[in-house]
């Protein structure tokens, strides 16, 4: 396996006054960008007329996170200091934060923090640093967001004389994995080390409850984390790289890819110690009295999005791999039609198998 370094392959102007820099998603069914800071709030724009769509600004002490869904929604966790939280579901198709679709009530969770969706398209959400220190995955159906099942993935606490700063970041892996890092008790600027662990039943179901308790709460099921393993350095270059300024993961189907300090590498494993493969470096650091997390995801063609400022949004093409002709094509339909996408595929005399492939479903 091949890795190209710092092959920029294209960039994108963030329109002024856009919140950005901690987090980036594109939508290509609407073409739509969504980026977020964490301390002030998320955007959604048209990079090609750079018009504002939506905006969700927090306006207050607290943190915003957010992951895109299937169907052109968009989840949204905010959480203030004493004041509890929520997780919402938006769409962006209707231009607007003003009311939700969907609140979702997760019991026991009164700070939602950090959101991740997950290749089974489940959504995991963690809760806001020590104040809630549990992780839940939640199951919709992808048509209506109706909440078929949820359930609660217990978190190994530290012994009674250690403190717990809660999950920092997460994410999911197609093998059901979930990976997560977590920060030291007091100290919410610096994250460390990964945490690769598998998902079991738990031994010890939570008890179902009387009969007037919540539906939702008498069908969350309890599950425990089981065969942990830590990964605290990588090798890059024949050299020993200690995880110790860690701003973001995600998985991309085969590997991890990190950003840790002013780079971004692709781990070959998820072990301790693993071969690395560099994919960019020189990231900007973080502000001063900001979190250091950097906006990075992938797009509808595989390549690397980074968001580590606020002027631009940088893609990387950081593989050699042949595409199918399939995906190639989706591609070239998308980037070739450039208003109304989803109207149009829905009127093409296709069958619904390939609307559906067309649409990203």
């Amino acid at each position: 396996m091949k890795v190209l370094a710092n092959n920029c392959v294209s960039t994108v102007k963030i329109p002024e006054g856009v919140n950005s820099g901690n987090g980036v998603s594109y939508n290509p069914v609407l073409g739509l960008f969504v980026t977020m800071d964490f301390s002030k709030g998320i955007s959604v724009w048209n990079h090609v007329s750079g018009e504002v769509m939506a905006e969700c600004d927090l306006g207050q002490d607290g943190d915003l996170n957010m992951s895109l869904l299937p169907g052109n929604r968009v989840a949204v966790s905010c959480s203030v200091l004493y004041g509890g939280g929520s997780v919402e579901i938006y769409s962006l198709e209707k231009d607007t934060f003003d009311s939700s679709e969907l609140e979702l009530k997760v019991p026991s969770l009164r700070y939602p923090g950090v959101i991740a969706l997950t290749p089974q398209k489940s959504l995991l959400v963690a809760g806001s640093v020590e104040l809630d220190p549990g992780l839940y995955e939640i199951f919709m159906d992808s048509n209506s967001f109706k909440v078929l099942k949820m359930r609660e993935i217990c978190v190994p606490l530290p012994e009674e004389d250690e403190e717990y700063g809660g999950i920092g970041l997460v994410c999911g892996s197609p093998d059901g994995k979930v990976i997560r890092a977590e920060y030291e008790f007091e100290d919410y600027e610096n994250l460390s080390s990964l945490i690769i662990a598998k998902i079991s039943l738990s031994s010890e179901q939570k008890e179902q409850g009387s009969e007037d308790e919540d539906e939702e709460k008498k069908e969350l099921e309890q599950f425990k984390m089981q065969d942990e393993a830590t990964i605290s350095y990588y090798m890059l270059d024949g050299e020993e790289n200690h995880i110790d300024n860690l701003r973001g993961f995600i998985h991309d189907g085969q590997n991890l890819i990190i950003a840790e300090g002013e780079k971004i590498v692709l781990l070959e494993s998820l072990t301790e110690g693993s071969n690395a493969q560099l994919i960019v470096s020189g990231l900007k650091p973080a502000e001063e009295d900001s979190r250091k997390e950097v906006g990075m995801n992938l797009n509808h063609k595989g390549q690397l999005m980074v968001c580590d400022d606020k002027e631009f949004i940088k893609v990387f093409e950081y593989r050699c791999r042949l595409r199918s002709l399939q995906d190639i094509c989706r591609c070239f339909i998308v980037d070739t039609i450039h208003t109304g996408y989803s109207d149009k595929v829905k009127c093409l005399a296709i069958p619904s198998t390939l609307k559906d492939y067309l649409l990203y479903k």
